[in-house]
């Protein structure tokens, strides 16, 4: 009760203070073009609060094939955020024009209200790459020509500074704040890439670096001093228009006529790389002796939240987490313990034990690619990027990892790329003719992994678990002795839930069955593939034999004329093979379908399944036979029919929910369960159901796809973003469904095979000229096979199906329907202008109630 107490009450701060922000918000448009690889554009806030909060999901633009964006919010005041690569200074009100360039952000371009700010800071140098000396390239063959450079490259920013018009007081200070904090980033950075730079040897790093700091010292104290000078309360902030303080240089007091803004030292905090040296700016004026002031104590106060929170988001164990809401009670400003208060929220809703969240990436050769796709496997994930220095330090560690379990195939390594450059990542990736599975994604994607600092490690074990959310990089010795024993577990725990091709024999005798008739069986052998035995019944007896993998789901066929081939009427039971039925007896009159399967667990309670499911089936079978020519045409006897129809299949669900609780340790259960869920199903339900089972039901190879499926599923729910695809029209064009985003999309499965689909095409058509000028329209998309190209064409003409039509013609592998796990049809989801799905198989009156509430 406590924590939900707790919960409540940040979600109510959280909703005041949004409540209050729209009060006097004003809106922020930008449009233009995205020149990137990436299939989607977010704009993210990098305030001093972008770490301190939970990593949620940033404002994301609809973008077409050719990289056209239109995006609009709201904003109350002015602040710095991030484009793809480009940093934004973004203030309410502003109209932007723009051309962004995810690759080399200084060719970027931008027109209207606020382009003089944002065309100045497509320059901004990268913090993490160590400013001016980006990511070391600037480091010289000498120390002096080293330090000249970086004050070449800080003068030059100055002087572009300068020269920039039409911009606030206010961002004319904090850019100028940057200029020097990049200074002493540079000089700081130095010695992380340095060795990466220059071959001098021990002696001649040390030598190098000695007379590198001796000379930057005085630099370093003036930039120093200048960033703090704020913080004294005498002291006021330069603010005119056109003129730049140098290395050194004093601030002017105020004078009558300046604005009556004034900024303090912690307003710098909402620069990305004046939140990097803080630690150090705070420890210097300690050891100067000046006094505290308020600024100085906002600063510590960030430093403590911000350490506060590297602790907690590198804390494996969820059992400890609640131990940090002490820790943030003690921090002075309220906006940083409700964020980070938020941030631990989140942490204690995913973490060590809990069911991997999926999620896609991009593979080196360009394909979209899942987590979930090494489900059942032990999964080692190494975040980097190119401009880490300490991620490129383990890569031989990690190369040396992979091959050292290069031939387990039980174990795969993940090397995750979190670059914006797809260019810079595929140049690290050449450079050192790095193999295995290369990944790219954007760190907003892997938002639930709350990805703040890297290098990272996440370990994932053979149940697609979190086994360490915070696993020890590749060079701990405890790296090997984690995976060695998860495999060692794994190992053990096949070879006595899943024993390799166990022997089965059946025996089986039918008193009244006419001599030569035929039993035909039919399973899944050790190689995967299906098994078909059969034999003639002499004497009413019979016998077969061989191996399975596992305990495996057969089928029998009695057939009394030799016929192979299945028919309605067919005489048919199952049956459970395996290590605990390696002996089955069958006994019975005239039919296999009535006779006793004894043998193991799973017989027996495949006996019992049968018993229970008769009578509802029995009484279906006898509703269907009801039906005649005339019982048709009533539409009061088809009323009452499905009434007792729906009667009959809830009580049929209800069996099933049942026997499931009560079996879990039974193969039986998951295909008593794949079937109750059939090819349309609320994944929520059928995952919860699905929990019930036992490990040695749920690990099994069956088992594991099922989840894997289902796991998918869950990412088809409401809320969820719909997955991207790109199919070829009718005429041969090829479309994306991102490049709809900004209107309400219907995606519709059908064929022109399939009565139902045609059927609901009518009704289609209304709602399509009904809503088509009003933000909405449909992208139907045909399971149709090649050989029916001119029946999909043709239905398509006939139905008046005049929206977009796409098919790749390869029927149920079609690749849309692939991603959507379409199993039957008709299906659909209808998607809002933000990428999400808002609900799914919605057909007649249902589908227009959605679209009237919806649609304005």
């Amino acid at each position: 009760m406590k924590y939900y107490l707790i919960s409540i009450k940040y979600y109510l701060i959280g909703f005041l203070l949004l409540a209050a922000f729209f009060a006097d918000a004003q809106e922020v448009k930008i449009s233009g073009i995205f020149k990137s690889s990436q299939k989607e554009l977010k704009i993210e806030d990098i305030s001093e609060f972008q770490y301190l909060q939970p990593q949620e999901e940033n404002l994301v633009a609809a973008m077409d094939e050719q990289g056209n964006f239109n995006m609009q919010f709201a904003l109350k005041k002015p602040g710095y955020y991030r484009l793809g690569r480009n940093i934004l200074y973004l203030s309410p009100g502003d109209q932007l024009k723009v051309l962004i360039d995810h690759n080399n952000p200084s060719l970027s371009t931008f027109e209207g209200k606020g382009y003089e700010a944002n065309s100045y800071l497509k320059d901004t140098p990268f913090p993490k790459g160590g400013s001016y000396l980006n990511a070391g390239k600037l480091i010289g063959e000498n120390p002096e020509g080293t330090l000249q450079a970086i004050l070449t490259q800080s003068h030059h920013r100055q002087l572009s500074l300068a020269e920039v018009r039409k911009v606030s007081p206010v961002f004319r200070e904090l850019e100028t704040a940057r200029i020097q904090s990049d200074l002493i980033n540079s000089i700081r950075s130095l010695k992380y890439y340095l060795p990466r730079k220059q071959q001098l040897g021990a002696e001649g790093m040390k030598k190098y670096q000695e007379t590198f700091d001796a000379l930057a010292l005085p630099v370093l104290q003036d930039c120093k001093n200048n960033l703090l000078r704020s913080a004294l309360p005498e002291s006021n902030r330069q603010r005119k228009s056109g003129r730049q303080r140098k290395p050194g240089e004093r601030l002017r007091q105020k004078k009558p006529g300046d604005s009556k803004e004034q900024l303090s030292v912690n307003d710098f905090l909402t620069l990305t790389v004046f939140r990097d040296i803080a630690p150090y700016l705070l420890e210097e004026t300690r050891k100067s002796g000046q006094p505290e002031s308020p600024a100085l104590n906002k600063i510590s106060d960030w430093i403590k939240a911000d350490s506060i929170v590297q602790v907690m988001v590198g804390t494996s164990n969820k059992q400890i987490l609640p131990g940090f809401r002490s820790s943030l009670s003690t921090l002075e400003t309220s906006a940083y313990s409700v964020a980070a208060t938020s941030l631990l929220e989140s942490l204690l809703t995913y973490g060590n034990a809990d069911t991997a969240k999926d999620f896609m990436a991009t593979d080196q050769y360009g394909n979209t690619v899942r987590l979930s796709d090494f489900r059942g496997k032990i999964i080692y994930i190494d975040l980097w990027a190119t401009w880490c220095g300490p991620c490129m330090a383990e890569m031989p560690a990690f190369e040396q990892l992979k091959k050292q379990y290069r031939d387990n195939p039980e174990v795969v390594f993940i090397s995750l790329s979190i670059d914006e450059s797809m260019d810079n990542w595929k140049k690290s990736l050449g450079s050192r003719n790095a193999e295995g599975v290369q990944w790219q994604v954007t760190r907003s994607t892997l938002k639930d992994y709350q990805v703040i600092n890297i290098p990272r490690t996440i370990v994932i074990d053979d149940h697609f678990k979190i086994h360490d959310f915070q696993a020890p990089v590749p060079s701990s010795p405890s790296t090997v002795l984690m995976l060695n024993t998860l495999l060692a577990n794994k190992q053990q725990r096949d070879s006595r839930l899943h024993p390799k091709n166990p022997h089965f024999i059946i025996q089986g005798k039918l008193e009244n069955v006419a001599e030569g008739s035929v039993l035909f069986l039919s399973y899944t052998d050790g190689d995967n593939s299906l098994k078909r035995d059969s034999v003639k019944i002499s004497n009413g007896q019979f016998t077969f034999s061989g191996q399975v993998p596992g305990t495996t789901r057969a089928s029998l066929m009695l057939s009394r004329d030799g016929s192979s081939r299945q028919k309605k009427n067919s005489d048919l039971s199952s049956l459970y093979l395996g290590l605990d039925q390696a002996e089955i007896k069958i006994t019975g009159t005239d039919s296999i379908a009535s006779a006793d399967i004894v043998g193991g667990k799973e017989n027996s309670a495949n006996q019992s399944y049968k018993k229970l499911i008769k009578p509802i089936e029995a009484s279906i079978k006898a509703l269907y036979a009801s039906l005649t020519p005339e019982t048709r045409k009533d539409k009061t006897f088809i009323a009452r029919l499905k009434e007792q129809l729906q009667v009959l299949n809830e009580r049929r669900k209800r069996t099933d929910q049942q026997f499931i609780a009560d079996h879990p340790d039974v193969m039986l259960s998951l295909d008593v369960l794949k079937n109750h869920a059939g090819p349309i199903f609320d994944s929520s339900e059928i995952l919860r159901l699905f929990r019930l089972l036992a490990p040695e039901v749920s690990t099994s190879k069956a088992g594991i796809a099922y989840e894997s499926e289902l796991n998918l599923r869950t990412g088809l729910e409401s809320g969820q973003l719909a997955p991207d695809f790109e199919l070829p029209d009718s005429n041969g064009k090829r479309v994306r469904l991102s490049s709809f985003r900004g209107q309400y999309v219907l995606v519709d499965f059908w064929a022109s095979w399939c009565a139902p689909c045609r059927a609901g095409h009518p009704d289609l058509v209304k709602q399509f000229q009904k809503f088509k000028d009003r933000n909405f329209t449909i992208i139907s998309i045909s399971m149709d096979a090649l050989p029916a190209k001119q029946a999909w064409l043709k239905a398509i003409k006939d139905d008046g199906l005049t929206w977009t039509n796409v098919s790749d013609l390869q029927g149920w592998n079609n690749a849309a329907g692939k991603r959507y796990q379409i199993k039957a049809i008709p299906q659909n989801f209808l998607i809002a202008p933000d990428g999400k799905i808002v609900a799914k198989n919605l057909h007649g009156e249902q589908l227009t109630r959605i679209l009237e509430q919806l649609i304005l």
